[in-house]
C-alpha cells in the first residue's frame, strides 16, 4: 500500500515537472533546434554602367580665312612707342608682340590688353628689323646702328651682338631656327648667320641695295627683293642663284612666301603686289594695290589671305588667287610701316602712324 502511494506521489511531480518545461526538455527523444525566423531578402541596387566623362576641348580660335575675311574689324589699339616706330612682330604664341622704337629700344606688349610687358635696350639708334625664332625662345634686331643683336627671351638679356656690315632692314629665321638671313639699306649682299652668330656666308647677286628677304617654308630657297623690283631667288645650303624674278617695279620692301610653300608675293613701291608661282618661278598675276608703295605683307596662316600695308594709311585683305579686295580699313594718312599675323590665324597686328600705334584686327 505504501509502496503504491509513493509510486503515485512520483509520477505526478514529474508530470508537474514536464507542464512547466513544456517542448524544452521532451519525455523521449533528442531536443529539436528551433526553426529560425527567415530574413526578408536585402534589395541590391543595380550595378549602374561607368558614364564616360567627356574632356572639355577648348573651343577653336575664330580664325581670319578667304570665308571670314569681310567680318574683319579692328578689336583693339593701343601705343606701341611714344614716337614713330617702324617695326613690329607678333611672337609665335600669339599673346605678345614687339616693336622697335626710333629710340633703339624694343618694347613687348601683352597683346589682349596692350600693357606693356618688358623692355630690350643695347641699341642706339633707329630700330629697323625685328624676327622671332620659330620656338619663340630668341628674338633678332638689327637697327640703324649697323648693330645685329640676339635677345635671350627668357632671361631678358642680350645673348650677344655684333656690329654688321650693314643697317639691317629684314631678318627672318630659317623654318628649323638653325640660321638667321638678313639684308640692309645700304648694302648690295644677303648675310646668312647660324644661331650663334657665325657667319655661313652671303649672297652677292643683286648688285643694288636689297630691301626685304624671306625663307621658303621647306627651308630650301631665300627670296631677296632690291631696290630695282628684283627678287633674286637663291639656294639656301649652297647659296647658288636659281632664277631673278625682273618683273617687279619700285623698291620691293615686303617679300613674303605663303606659309603652304604655293606662292612667293612681293609688295612694290609702285603700289603694287606680284605673285610668283613658288614651284616654278612663274608670274601669276599682279594687280594695284594701294595708291601709294606697298610697305609691308602678311600671310593668313592657311594661305586664303594676304595683307597689304602702305604709304597711304591703308590697310588691305586680298584673295591672292584673283586679287580682288575683300575688305580694307583706312586708319591714318600717314604710312602704316608693318603687318604681321599671329600664328593661329586668330587676328593680324598693324603699326603705323605718328604715334607708333598699334592695331589688333580679328573677327568679333
Amino acid at each position: 500500500m505504501f509502496v503504491f502511494a509513493l509510486s503515485v506521489l512520483m509520477l505526478g511531480t514529474l508530470a508537474c515537472l514536464c507542464g512547466q518545461l513544456g517542448n524544452v526538455i521532451p519525455l523521449s527523444g533528442a531536443a529539436e533546434e528551433p526553426t529560425p525566423t527567415p530574413m526578408p531578402p536585402t534589395e541590391v541596387p543595380p550595378t549602374e554602367e561607368p558614364q564616360e566623362v567627356e574632356e572639355e576641348v577648348a573651343p577653336s580660335p575664330t580664325v581670319v580665312t578667304l570665308e571670314t575675311a569681310v567680318d574683319v574689324e579692328q578689336l583693339n589699339a593701343f601705343p606701341g612707342a611714344e614716337q614713330v616706330s617702324l617695326e613690329m612682330k607678333v611672337a609665335p604664341s600669339g599673346t605678345e608682340l614687339a616693336v622697335f622704337g626710333f629710340d633703339g629700344v624694343i618694347r613687348i606688349f601683352d597683346v589682349e590688353t596692350g600693357n606693356e610687358i618688358e623692355s630690350l635696350s643695347g641699341h642706339n639708334s633707329i630700330g629697323a628689323a625685328l624676327a622671332y625664332s620659330p620656338d619663340g625662345e630668341l628674338l633678332a634686331s638689327g637697327g640703324d646702328d649697323f648693330r645685329f643683336f640676339m635677345w635671350d627671351l627668357e632671361t631678358g638679356t642680350e645673348r650677344y651682338s655684333f656690329v654688321a656690315d650693314t643697317n639691317p632692314a629684314d631678318i627672318t629665321f630659317t623654318p628649323d631656327g638653325s640660321k638667321v638671313v638678313y639684308v640692309g639699306f645700304n648694302n648690295s649682299r644677303v648675310f646668312v648667320i647660324d644661331v650663334d652668330g657665325n657667319e655661313v656666308g652671303r649672297i652677292g647677286e643683286h648688285g643694288v641695295v636689297l630691301g626685304s628677304v624671306d625663307v621658303s617654308p621647306d627651308g630650301q630657297f631665300i627670296a631677296s627683293g632690291n631696290t630695282r623690283g628684283n627678287v633674286v631667288i637663291s639656294k639656301i645650303d649652297s647659296l647658288a642663284t636659281v632664277t631673278t624674278l625682273n618683273e617687279g617695279t619700285g623698291s620691293l620692301w615686303a617679300t613674303k612666301f605663303s606659309p603652304d610653300g604655293a606662292w612667293l608675293a612681293a609688295g612694290s613701291g609702285s603700289g603694287d603686289i606680284w605673285l610668283w608661282d613658288a614651284t616654278n618661278w612663274a608670274l601669276e598675276r599682279d594687280w594695284l594695290a594701294h595708291g601709294g608703295g606697298v610697305q609691308y605683307l602678311a600671310w593668313s596662316p592657311d594661305s586664303s589671305v594676304l595683307v597689304s600695308v602702305g604709304t597711304n594709311g591703308k590697310v588691305t585683305l586680298w584673295n591672292p588667287a584673283n586679287g580682288r579686295e575683300l575688305n580694307s580699313f583706312q586708319h591714318t594718312d600717314g604710312t602704316i610701316w608693318k603687318v604681321d599675323f599671329a600664328p593661329d590665324g586668330s587676328f593680324f597686328a598693324t603699326l603705323g602712324g605718328d604715334d607708333a600705334t598699334v592695331r589688333i584686327f580679328g573677327l568679333p
